[in-house]
């Protein structure tokens, strides 16, 4: 996601050779802080997956236990679809 967004500033500001030195300046503050944030609101995103990611692990986890303590019929162990 880096890469994209360097890559994009840099074409942003190729595009501000025209402008004057403080636009120029301005701009490249402005896409220095987006590209800041964007990388913070990805960490925020990356965290809420990551929690949702082992809740629902522990949620098939515990019902796996159940499933195991519960079911009469545990099969013969063998992978081989007989179960």
């Amino acid at each position: 996601m880096r890469t994209t967004l360097i890559a994009l500033s840099a074409i942003a500001l190729l595009g501000l050779g025209a402008c004057s030195e403080e636009t120029e300046q301005n701009a490249t503050e402005t896409l220095d802080r987006a590209a800041a944030d964007t990388v913070d609101n990805a960490e925020v995103v990356e965290n809420a997956v990551r929690e949702k990611t082992i809740e629902a692990a522990d949620k098939i986890s515990a019902e796996l236990k159940q499933d195991e303590q519960t079911d009469p019929d545990q099969g013969d162990g063998k992978l081989d679809g007989t179960d």
